[in-house]
């Protein structure tokens, strides 16, 4: 299915799809780095991890993982509302997101 967006909210509940497209020509973080491809976040897929699980499993910087940068302010206010307003995200990550801001 094609739904003809580069960037932004795509929001279909009659197929239960909610998903922030990042285009691989937009500058996500403040230091300018981008995606190499278009990228997308699922609404139904977010989840929370405890970060001392996640820190026993990958423990070590450049090896585990790499720190990429921080998003772009205006990127995330735009993934936050497009998940807040999702009929496909649980309600209790919705409460979390709105308590957050």
């Amino acid at each position: 299915m094609n739904l003809g967006i580069d960037a932004g909210c795509i929001e279909q509940p009659e197929i239960n799809i909610n998903c922030f497209v990042i285009s691989q020509n937009s500058e996500i973080t403040e230091c300018g780095k981008h995606f190499s491809k278009k990228t997308f976040i699922y609404g139904h897929q977010i989840d929370e991890y405890d970060l001392a699980v996640l820190k026993s499993i990958y423990p070590i910087e450049h090896t585990d993982y790499n720190f990429w940068g921080i998003m772009r302010n205006d990127i995330f206010e735009d993934l936050l509302v497009c998940l807040k307003n999702s009929q496909s995200v649980k309600r209790r990550f919705k409460r979390l997101l709105n308590e957050a801001n």
